[in-house]
């Protein structure tokens, strides 16, 4: 009976401890905004801080109405973009997720028509690298989300983004580029892949 009074008690002082816990308190909450979710078409989820989403929505419709090759394709290979602090495309996600970060998306650039232009184009050159992840998949008989993952080179590398770039100047000559993005997209030759990222 001893035993049993000293387990009764150890449980009732740990709820107690727990009920008189403040609310966790995590690095980084103090600036932290409250997070949004819109649905896009029916089908791709946004994620992110008020002004993200709206830009990243403002950046869709612009695909949707002036892309008819990117749109498709964004549509088809990306389920949900989310605000990261980095940039990158998961196409091994159920949906596949496109996570883009405020300085990618141009979120605090002053021209607000070339940073929708830019976050279009960008939005689509990542969906390309989903498309190639989910071709192979689909070519090697391979379910979506399915844990049999295509070669990294399928998807990834310089070879891949020379393509991407390429889907992503059809895209951005379709939206109507300004002269400045166009020039820096010629430049682009793929080896970026290889840099630390920092976007």
């Amino acid at each position: 009976m001893k035993l049993w009074k000293k387990i009764c008690f150890v449980c009732l002082l740990c709820l107690l401890t727990v009920v008189a816990l403040p609310e966790p308190t995590y690095r980084g909450d103090q600036n932290k905004q409250v997070m949004e979710s819109l649905i896009f078409d029916e089908t791709i989820t946004v994620v992110g801080s008020k002004p993200f989403v709206d830009h990243v929505i403002k950046a869709l419709s612009l695909l949707q109405s002036r892309s008819p090759s990117g749109y498709p394709v964004v549509k088809k290979y990306i389920g949900r973009i989310k605000e990261g602090t980095t940039s990158g495309m998961y196409a091994y996600y159920n949906p596949p997720t496109f996570q883009l970060s405020a300085k990618e998306a141009l979120l605090n650039e002053s021209n607000k028509d070339y940073a929708l232009q830019w976050c279009a184009s960008a939005i689509g050159h990542d969906a390309y690298h989903s498309k190639k992840y989910h071709d192979y998949q689909q070519a090697h008989g391979h379910s979506p989300g399915g844990h049999s993952y295509p070669p990294i080179h399928v998807w990834i590398g310089e070879a891949v983004e020379r393509e991407c770039l390429a889907f992503q100047r059809k895209v951005y000559a379709e939206i109507g580029a300004y002269q400045t993005i166009r020039d820096y997209l010629k430049s682009c030759d793929g080896t970026y892949c290889k840099a630390p990222r920092t976007w």
